[in-house]
């Protein structure tokens, strides 16, 4: 063989080979370190309406857009990463887009609105804006911000009354609010722009639902420039913002729905920040520093649940989520799964939160216990068992429970789902046992209880016990310093680890994948990434 020819065979074998690893090729170039951040997550939403809750994309990319109306403070933990000082409860919040408040009595408060705050639409911050807000979260059906103002003991919008252009009032016409101050921290409740989203209102659209899809009328730090389905969303820096222009004017949030080429471009610097979307062994992989990605990571309250669907076979069966209960290996899955990256639940509450029944809870891992248990219920033995792909290590817990479920003679089929079709399945109850993460963001041992339960748009396993109910009726309209409510949230944590509606199996730590040179993390109980604090070093 002549040498022209070897070399022509020599460059087609090149190019078949570029054609074939294209992607593995082109993530190896190291983005510029300027003032655009390159963020990597599974899937792009493509609904934003912060009154509608899409999943946890949806609530990282929020928090990250609107400024909301209550912060925590931050204290040195002595780790090296400010903290949110949760432990103090309302002592431990300070005001964001407002500035100060009062509260005369156990269910009225008087806000003090930040003057001279402009949204990215060049509009100053007003009452206005707060109760048109409101007003909306409460007039939409099936809004996530509904639940959570009424889980504040708000009736309705009557609650609210302007003072003047810059304060307003809130009394809370159901009772004292346990809640109200924590939940001011939560993206959900959002303070818009109203003056600009009033302009896209219509009599067909009262509450510019289809505009507020796709565009944030923001006064945070960042805003909507463009999402392309599938591929990307980008968010621009607010010129206006109160704080100051944030170091990085542009996040290019790009959607890489696998976890290996997130941890591959990340290492190369061909993206910045991957958060919390690796698993726990590539988290192990670069937490002493590999390339360019770095680990940061700090002890949560970010649970692993097993739910289910409490309103149809088998899971309408008390019997049959008790039997999972026994089933769990949740040792093996902190030690196998999570690698260490995690503490094991033994409880449906974070231990570190005021409030956690002191007995321990009911359930070890048992297989004979379970399959009597199941046997007992008279459920057929087989069920789906669903979950997202942007929580990437559950594909080895679900693999790991089919296996165990197999020994008690139990078929669990397997279903992976894309982000959207996950948080569509799970609100409209389509699924039998799924896996939920997400974090207790209120701290409020009472709140961690009934939030995901009765009528709130966060349950999502149906689940509705009367006595259950009638609890949470007392204690939500008690405030902590009231003796009563230790025993009453005791005998609510006692019925609900009963009654298993789901299965808290594992506390996990707070994981950020990012690039060794950013600096300005923090850890807020939401578990996000706050990006107007990075900035290179």
């Amino acid at each position: 063989m002549n040498k022209n020819k070897l070399l022509r065979m020599l460059m087609v074998f090149c190019f078949i080979v570029a054609m074939i690893l294209g992607t593995q090729i082109s993530i190896q170039a190291v983005v510029e370190k300027g003032d655009t951040l390159i963020v990597a997550v599974p899937s792009i939403p493509t609904a934003m309406d912060p009154n509608f809750t899409k999943g946890d994309i949806w609530n990282n990319l929020l928090w990250n857009i609107y400024d909301l109306p209550i912060t925590w403070k931050l204290t040195d933990d002595g780790n090296g990463i400010p903290v949110a000082q949760v432990q103090d409860a309302e002592e431990g919040l300070e005001g964001e887009l407002i500035e100060s408040w009062e509260r005369p009595d156990d269910q009225t408060y008087i806000f003090h609105v930040r003057r001279g705050v402009i949204s990215n639409f060049g509009n100053e911050l007003t009452s206005d804006d707060f109760i048109w807000s409101a007003e909306r979260a409460l007039s939409l059906e099936q809004s996530s911000a509904a639940f959570i103002y009424t889980s504040g003991n708000i009736k309705d919008i009557n609650d609210f009354k302007k003072i003047d252009d810059y304060t307003f009032e809130i009394s809370a016409s159901n009772g004292p609010s346990p809640l109200l101050l924590r939940h001011l921290t939560v993206m959900h409740v959002a303070t818009m722009d109203s003056v600009e989203a009033k302009k896209h209102c219509s009599e067909e659209d009262p509450w510019a639902r289809e505009w507020l899809e796709k565009n944030t009328p923001s006064f945070g730090p960042y805003y909507i420039e463009e999402i392309v389905a599938g591929e990307s969303m980008t968010l621009v820096a607010n010129q206006n913002y109160w704080r100051g222009v944030p170091y990085f004017k542009r996040i290019v949030v790009r959607e890489i729905p696998e976890a290996a080429n997130r941890l591959t471009m990340l290492i190369s610097g061909n993206v910045h920040l991957v958060g919390s979307y690796l698993t726990p062994a590539q988290f192990n992989e670069i937490k002493n520093g590999n390339g360019e990605a770095v680990l940061i990571t700090n002890s949560a309250n970010i649970y692993a649940q097993m739910a289910f669907l409490t309103t149809q076979k088998p899971f309408n069966n008390k019997l049959a989520r008790q039997a999972m209960a026994y089933i769990i290996p949740v040792e093996q899955i902190v030690e196998k799964i999570f690698l260490g990256r995690a503490k094991v639940s033994y409880g449906q509450i974070c231990p570190s939160y005021k409030d956690v029944l002191p007995e321990p809870w009911p359930y070890k891992y048992d297989p004979e216990m379970a399959k009597k248990l199941w046997e007992e219920s008279g459920e057929e033995k087989n069920f789906k068992l669903s979950w997202s792909n942007a929580n990437a290590e559950f594909y080895d817990i679900a693999v790991l429970l089919q296996t165990e479920l197999a020994k008690i003679g139990i078929t669990a089929t397997l279903e992976p789902l894309a982000q959207s079709q996950y948080a569509e399945g799970r609100s409209k109850g389509l699924m039998q046992a799924f896996y939920v993460e997400s974090s207790m963001a209120s701290t409020d041992t009472g709140n961690s209880i009934t939030g995901p339960y009765g009528d709130s748009p966060f349950n999502w396993t149906k689940w509705n016990d009367k006595e259950e109910r009638d609890l949470a009726k007392q204690y939500m309209g008690m405030v902590d310093s009231n003796p009563a409510r230790q025993e009453l949230l005791y005998q609510a944590q006692r019925l609900s680890n009963e009654n298993v509606p789901g299965i808290m199996f594992a506390w996990k730590d707070w994981n950020v994948g990012a690039n060794k040179d950013l600096k300005g993390f923090a850890w807020y109980p939401l578990n996000y990434t706050k990006l107007r604090m990075l900035s290179w070093k």
